[in-house]
């Protein structure tokens, strides 16, 4: 995502518009996301959401989030101390 942007920034906007979502819900900002985690030295694709509470929702997709509609089941955790991350427990 990185190299996109620097090679199109004019298009940062567009590009984040069609990712990111606004919950009407709990009205913050969330993207799904995925990426490979190693745990016990097993390799794993995760699949999760990113949430933003202080992100502009003008221009975003108007939906519910997987939070607030409590059809998945997720677990907290943190990757940093300034962004919650959330990953979809498979039942």
């Amino acid at each position: 995502m990185k190299g996109f942007m620097n090679r199109n920034s004019n298009r940062e906007g567009e590009y984040t518009d069609k990712v990111v979502k606004f919950c009407i819900s709990c009205k913050c900002c969330f993207e799904k996301i995925n990426f490979m985690r190693t745990r016990d030295g097993i390799n794993k694709r995760v699949y999760g959401y990113f949430f933003y509470d202080n992100f502009p929702s003008y221009g975003k997709e108007k939906t519910t989030c997987v939070k607030c509609s409590g059809k998945e089941k997720l677990l907290l955790q943190k990757l940093d101390e300034n962004m919650p991350y959330y990953e979809i427990l498979k039942s």
